[in-house]
């Protein structure tokens, strides 16, 4: 399974804005890592940058930092036990 970083995802954040393909929600960049091949997210690293990151899962250093920056994680794992037990 690949992983990446905060700080890959800040890069990620202005690259996406830098060549116009950036996607927003209520304002805030979305990063859809599992679109883009990445199965966890990891703690190394910085994020400056409040984004919504869907991603399958993360580490819990990874979930503090991007809450603490006012960001928001979708892990797909935890939304797929939630469609499961409906």
């Amino acid at each position: 399974p690949r992983t990446i970083n905060l700080g890959e995802v800040e890069e990620l954040i202005e690259k996406f804005r830098f060549s116009g393909d950036l996607k927003e929600e209520d304002g805030r960049p979305v990063i859809d890592l599992a679109t883009l091949g990445y199965h966890k997210l990891l703690g190394r690293g910085s994020l400056r940058t409040a984004a919504k990151i869907i991603v399958p899962m993360a580490s819990e250093e990874a979930r503090k930092k991007v809450e603490e920056v006012g960001g928001v994680l979708v892990l797909l794992s935890e939304v797929e036990k939630g469609s499961k037990q409906s």
